[in-house]
């Protein structure tokens, strides 16, 4: 799963913030190499996809697409849903943001799935499922033609991620990960739920490597395991190392509890930091867990959870067929998120001739003209500003737009200024940090004179993440210019210590808000 982070430096690069409309580079995959064959889709197989009756069921917070029969689809639909009823019931997420909505495309067969399939390092992949986020979708593409269990699997793993994401605050790779394999092979029997099934493999791979040091596993913030001090420096150790130490926490004897790890996010929502966070949610220090991981993977006793879940009152899910346009902007979305940019340009260009009055039509656009390897989001910014003025409010819409004023120094002429760019995605999407740290970033360029809207944007970002460097420092220039100097040092003193390993540009801010107030005193 990849989490995008807006940049954190005051002076925004807009290069960085555009990988917020490019697709990640990693994708979740289960994949085998072929061969070094580059995969092009043809016309042929776009005629193929198009000739294909396609049915969308839409429910609450999620869509699905299918070319499968409709009875294949409510099957799915209904199992989706009482999944994400037991994740709930399970592992309670309140949040202070609104969801983003997941479309699932599920095909029925691996030859159909073919097509929207990413190349990875020039190769191309074969799998049963991927999962990426684009232009403020989340995606989910699978094969019901292979084995159920695979399929099921994959879903299940990114609804959790999909399900964490809303807990209002960045949370570990370990937790994140660790959990989303714990819930990957959630089952139902009758009206119960069961969770914990013992995965040997995972197990066997942590005893071979050894139990792994906590304090580095649970600092790790991206996949490249071997700058974090481990003895391997595979992912797939990271995994198994990771879901070793969720199943403890929540199914151990020695008082391991689901409630515990709401208690740990609830810790990281107040600002803790990961080894305080620890120890306040699971009620244990990083040595006597480590101790614990060590003698509970050599157990061969193991427990699990049920839970009994009601089927009754499941949502009247409505199916209706896909039109050819839309059909034509999914396709052209999927194959955007899996990098196929020329099939993606064709059914883009058609749906500009057919479309051109479609918002999100301009949105694919825009995605299509940024290159990767660009450092200017200048060739983009034309085709979002018309999905704007065509009535988009996609909050990465908005926010693409105001991080380019910023960086330019003047607002893109829409008719609104940046500030309104982000208060727009803010309507759009509740909570949405991005537009928070946009805010934050004004008030730290001086666009704009601070005013009590401003004061009071800076404040609810912070309510939902207290340690945002961004938002931190543009509290304390609230602060130091409302001549709250103690404040505003106490705070950037925070700050530091919270961070050690802040960048050099954001620490040369915190030394010249310090210098500032400390002038302010004289």
């Amino acid at each position: 799963m990849t989490i995008i982070r807006l940049p954190s430096n005051p002076r925004i690069q807009v290069h960085s913030v555009f990988r917020l409309i490019r697709p990640c580079r990693a994708v979740w995959l289960l994949c085998l190499v072929l061969g070094c064959v580059p995969v092009v889709v043809s016309a042929v197989e776009l005629a193929d996809i198009e000739s294909r009756r396609w049915l969308k069921l839409s429910a609450p917070g999620m869509v699905i697409i299918s070319d499968a029969s409709e009875s294949q689809l409510r099957k799915w639909a209904a199992e989706i849903e009482l999944f994400r009823r037991g994740l709930q019931l399970t592992l309670p997420v309140s949040s202070a943001r609104n969801e983003t909505p997941v479309t699932i495309y599920l095909f029925r067969s691996e030859g159909a799935l073919r097509p929207f399939l990413p190349v990875v390092d020039g190769k191309p992949a074969r799998a049963v499922a991927f999962f990426n986020s684009i232009l403020g979708h989340n995606l989910g593409a699978v094969s019901l033609g292979g084995s159920r269990f695979d399929a099921r699997e994959r879903i299940y793993h990114e609804l959790t991620h999909w399900h964490l994401l809303r807990a209002g605050v960045e949370l570990p790779l370990w937790l994140q990960e660790g959990m989303a394999q714990v819930f990957e092979t959630f089952t139902l029997t009758g009206d119960k739920l069961r969770l914990g099934h013992h995965r040997e493999g995972l197990f066997e791979h942590v005893r071979i490597a050894g139990t792994p040091p906590l304090a580095p596993l649970i600092q790790t913030a991206e996949l490249d395991i071997s700058s974090a001090g481990f003895k391997h420096g595979r992912t797939d150790l990271f995994y198994a190392q990771s879901w070793s130490l969720a199943h403890m926490l929540v199914f151990g004897a020695e008082g391991g509890s689901m409630m515990k790890v709401t208690n740990y996010i609830a810790a990281l929502r107040r600002g803790a930091g990961p080894e305080e966070a620890f120890g306040i949610g699971f009620g244990m220090s990083l040595q006597d867990a480590h101790a614990r991981l060590d003698t509970y993977i050599r157990s061969p006793r193991w427990r699990m959870l049920e839970f009994p879940i009601g089927r009754t009152g499941l949502p009247e899910h409505k199916v209706s067929p896909v039109s050819a346009s839309e059909l034509d902007g999914s396709a052209a979305l999927l194959l955007l998120a899996a990098g196929h940019k020329l099939p993606a340009q064709q059914l883009i260009s058609r749906l500009l001739n057919q479309n051109p009055a479609d918002p999100f039509v301009w949105e694919l656009q825009a995605a299509l003209m940024m290159d990767p390897g660009s450092m200017s989001a200048d060739r983009a910014v034309g085709p979002l500003a018309r999905a704007y003025q065509l009535g988009s409010r996609n909050p990465i819409t908005c926010c693409l737009l105001g991080y380019f004023s910023l960086e330019n120094g003047m607002p893109v002429d829409i008719g609104t200024d940046t500030l309104g760019l982000f208060h727009a995605a803010l309507l759009a999407r509740r909570g949405f940090m991005p537009a928070y740290e946009g805010i934050a970033a004004s008030v730290l360029a001086g666009t704009a004179r601070p005013s009590g809207e401003m004061r009071r944007d800076v404040l609810a970002g912070l309510a939902l993440a207290p340690t945002a460097p961004l938002l931190n420092l543009a509290a304390a220039h609230l602060e130091i210019t409302d001549g709250k100097k103690t404040e505003a040092q106490s705070r950037l003193t925070r700050l530091l210590a919270a961070h050690p390993d802040l960048s050099m540009q954001l620490r040369q801010k915190v030394g010249e808000l310090l210098a500032a107030a400390e002038s302010r005193s004289r």
